[in-house]
């Protein structure tokens, strides 16, 4: 097996990392950044169970449809949802637009994302490695999530120290 991958799917290792960083980081401080603002613990628990509807439902839309429309498409449009979605979250938003923003489906509320993203990445690795590279190709996508997530989670505690 070759220790370098190609170059389609190391952007994805990377973009993996960064997004995995950014999810670990949101997991732990979502709830508590809403609760800081404000809300009660049961419109911060719609807006996290919405949050996972849209992972839901905008897994189960591009498993449906993105063969069709184009994987590298949906990607980019995931991105873009992301960094608007980012900007909802950032800035102080009434509750109907953070919850229509949570059912975009580019949020995740785990530390390692499981939902659209990944849906669309790992056919894109599997089309993209060799036979000889794929349990590999793989088993680094994994580690690079779990290894991103959990370092972002960890740095959601530095401030607090």
């Amino acid at each position: 097996m070759s220790s370098r991958l190609p170059r389609n799917a190391r952007r994805i290792l990377a973009a993996q990392a960064l997004r995995a960083f950014a999810y670990g980081l949101g997991a732990v401080l979502l709830g508590v950044t809403l609760a800081q603002r404000g809300y009660s613990s049961t419109k911060v628990g719609l807006v996290l169970t919405m949050v996972v509807v849209g992972t839901v439902l905008a897994s189960l839309w591009l498993a449906r449809y993105a063969d069709r429309v184009g994987r590298r498409r949906c990607y980019v449009v995931m991105y873009v949802l992301l960094a608007l979605v980012g900007v909802v979250f950032a800035l102080p938003s009434p509750l109907w637009l953070l919850l229509v923003a949570s059912l975009s489906g580019a949020l995740s509320t785990d530390v390692v994302e499981s939902g659209p993203f990944t849906s669309l990445e790992q056919p894109m690795l599997a089309t993209d490695l060799a036979p000889t590279e794929r349990l590999g190709g793989f088993g680094r996508y994994n580690a690079v999530a779990t290894a991103g997530g959990s370092l972002g989670a960890l740095a959601a505690g530095l401030p607090g120290l």
